[in-house]
C-alpha cells in the first residue's frame, strides 16, 4: 500500500477550463496582439490586449520580421463554463466593462468549453445587463426576490472565429461609438443583398453625420448660408430631386466620403467610373429626398460626433473617409466569408 497520502482530486472540468483559457491567450497572440495577464484565478482570467495596427494573422506573415502595432487596447475576460451552468458576474463589474468600452478600451467576455470558445462583445454585454435590469424590475413589481448576479448565457454568445474576431477587435478599439450604435458585428450573418443594404445605409449615415456636424444651416435662401439650394426647374437632370447640394466645397467633400466607401467595396473600379459616380451621387440624392420630406430639416443622425475627433472640417472629413474604408474592408471580408459558407453548403449537398 502506498504510504503517500492522496491530495485533493484534480477535476477534469478544471483541466479543460485551464486549457481553454490558455487557448484563448494563444488565439490572441496568433492575431498579432500583445497580451498581458492582469489576474488569473478559478473565477477567470483578465487579459490586457494591445492591438495590431491592422487585422493580422501571424501565420500569414511569411518571412516578415514583425508587424506594426497601434496604440489601442482591449480587455478580455475569460470565464469557464462548468457542466450546464453558465458563468455569472456581478452587475457592477459588467457596468465597468461597458463604461470602459464606451471610452475606447472595449471588454470582451470569453466563455470557454472543453472543445470550443465563445465570446460576448461590449454590445452583447450591454444587452445582457439591460435584460437583467428589466427582469429585476419586473420581479420587484411582483414582490419577488431579485437576481443578484448577471448570467453570461452561452445562447447569447458568438462562436469564436480567429479572422472575424481580429476584424471586430480592430473596429471596436478604433470606433467604439460606431460599434455601439450600429449592427456591424452582425453583418457576418447576412446574405449578399442584406449585407449590401447595410453597407449602403452605413455610408449614408456617415455622410449625414459629417454634414450635420459641420453645416447647421441647411437651406440656402435669400441671404442665407447652407448646404442645399432649391433648383430653378430649368434644364434639370432627370436624376435630380427638387433640391440639390451646392456645387461647392461641402457637396464635393460629402461626395468624396461616399466615394471612399464604394471604392473600397469595389476595388477594381475607378473614382471616375460610371458605377462609382452613380452610387456616390445616389447617397447624396437619397439624403436630399429625406431632407425634403422632413421639410428642410436634418434627419436624426445615429453617428453624430461619434467618429469625428476634430472640429477642423478637413481633418474630420479624412476621419470619415478612413472610417468608411475600414468598415467597407470588413464588408468585403463578410462577403468572402459568406461565399465560403455558401460554397461549403453546396459541396455538402452535392455529396
Amino acid at each position: 500500500m502506498n504510504a503517500e497520502m492522496a491530495m485533493a482530486q484534480r477535476k477534469l472540468t478544471a483541466y479543460f477550463g485551464d486549457v481553454g483559457e490558455i487557448k484563448v491567450l494563444l488565439e490572441l497572440l496568433d492575431i498579432g496582439a500583445a497580451v498581458h495577464l492582469i489576474t488569473g484565478s478559478d473565477y477567470g482570467w483578465d487579459l490586457h490586449v494591445q492591438v495590431p495596427l491592422i487585422p493580422t494573422n501571424v501565420s500569414d506573415l511569411g518571412d516578415a520580421d514583425g508587424w506594426p502595432m497601434s496604440g489601442r487596447a482591449a480587455h478580455v475576460q475569460v470565464k469557464k463554463k462548468s457542466n450546464s451552468k453558465s458563468p455569472s458576474v456581478d452587475p457592477g463589474t459588467i457596468r465597468g466593462w461597458i463604461s470602459g468600452s464606451e471610452v475606447g478600451v472595449p471588454t470582451f467576455a470569453f466563455i470557454v468549453l472543453p472543445k470550443a470558445e465563445f465570446y460576448l462583445s461590449p454590445r452583447d454585454l450591454r444587452t445582457i445587463v439591460a435584460n437583467w435590469e428589466s427582469g429585476n424590475a419586473k420581479k420587484r413589481g411582483e414582490g419577488k426576490a431579485e437576481v443578484e448576479s448577471v448570467t453570461l448565457s452561452l445562447s447569447k454568445a458568438r462562436e469564436y472565429n480567429q479572422e472575424k474576431f481580429s476584424w471586430l477587435l480592430h473596429l471596436w478599439t478604433k470606433y467604439p461609438g460606431i460599434m455601439y450604435r450600429s449592427s456591424i458585428e452582425d453583418w457576418t450573418e447576412l446574405g449578399r443583398v442584406g449585407l449590401y443594404q447595410e453597407a449602403y445605409q452605413f455610408t449614408w449615415e456617415v455622410v449625414l453625420a459629417w454634414m450635420k456636424t459641420h453645416f447647421a444651416d441647411i437651406y440656402l435662401g435669400p441671404g442665407a448660408q447652407g448646404v442645399l439650394r432649391l433648383r430653378d426647374g430649368s434644364a434639370r437632370d432627370v436624376r435630380d430631386g427638387p433640391i440639390d447640394f451646392l456645387e461647392a466645397t461641402q457637396g464635393a467633400d460629402a461626395l468624396g466620403i461616399a466615394q471612399a466607401a464604394f471604392l473600397t467595396m469595389y476595388p477594381d473600379k475607378s473614382a471616375v467610373s460610371a458605377e462609382i459616380q452613380e452610387l456616390s451621387w445616389g447617397v447624396l440624392q437619397d439624403l436630399e429626398k429625406t431632407i425634403h420630406t422632413l421639410g428642410f430639416r436634418w434627419p436624426k443622425s445615429e453617428f453624430m460626433t461619434t467618429y469625428a475627433s476634430s472640429p477642423d472640417i478637413s481633418k474630420s472629413r479624412e476621419e470619415a473617409m478612413q472610417l468608411v474604408r475600414d468598415v467597407m474592408g470588413y464588408y468585403n471580408k463578410c462577403l468572402a466569408w459568406r461565399e465560403q459558407l455558401d460554397s461549403t453548403k453546396q459541396d455538402t449537398v452535392g455529396d
